[in-house]
């Protein structure tokens, strides 16, 4: 009867009211915070703002890990190692590699990365040899070619570049595969790097440099 009909109607609306403001809203909306500071402290990363971008990526990990979203929540934290090393804390970037390892939530790939973010962590404190054999291990892992595979062509040429002539065919080798995925990916910032990076090879050569940063300066 109509009476009965307008109560189902009125009880079924009121259920959804309140399943979207007690579950699918706030999962949403902090969905949507998540992702927003997750691709914020990204940016901020590659413009080398370690500061804020730990803020973001903080948070990011904690909006992701707090609705069930682990992996995100991984990706965000890997993020955040990059930014606690950008800004000297060592000792943060070690705890929480310490906590990741722990957690069962690396696939193949985000442990490359994890390696690789651990041989820049070496690189910086002189560990060189080390360093070495994590971006090696990186290098198994990480898919061939995305952005992370790309910078760690570079961070593993800028290692051997140190060890002098005898690498030079490697260094440049990786330099001229990390440009490829670059371009590929329309990742003018990178394209900018590995040219840098390739102008301070010749440092006994200034026409050879400035040609480098000439085209760094074109696509920074």
């Amino acid at each position: 009867t109509p009476p009965r009909t307008s109560f189902l109607i009125i009880s079924s609306l009121l259920l959804g009211v309140f399943i979207f403001g007690v579950g699918v809203g706030p999962f949403l909306v902090k969905f949507r915070l998540a992702a927003a500071d997750k691709t914020l402290g990204t940016d901020l990363l590659d413009l080398h703002r370690f500061g804020p971008a730990q803020i973001r990526l903080e948070r990011s990990a904690g909006y992701f890990e707090n609705i069930g979203l682990l992996s995100r929540s991984t990706d965000a934290k890997l993020g955040l190692i990059q930014s606690y090393v950008g800004i000297g804390d060592f000792a943060g970037a070690d705890e929480l590699i310490a906590q990741l390892e722990k957690s069962g939530t690396l696939d193949e790939d985000r442990g490359g990365k994890l390696h690789g973010i651990r041989g820049n962590i070496t690189y910086q404190r002189g560990e060189f040899e080390i360093a070495e054999r994590e971006y090696q291990l990186a290098r198994q892992s990480i898919k061939p070619a995305s952005l992370a595979y790309a910078d760690l062509l570079q961070n593993q040429a800028v290692l051997w570049s140190n060890k002098g002539r005898p690498f030079r065919d490697q260094v440049l080798a990786n330099y001229e595969g990390g440009r490829k995925i670059y371009q590929e990916l329309k990742d003018t910032g990178g394209l900018a790097d590995v040219s840098i990076n390739e102008g301070n090879l010749y440092e006994n050569d200034p026409e050879a440099a400035r040609t480098h940063y000439e085209r760094a300066r074109l696509h920074a």
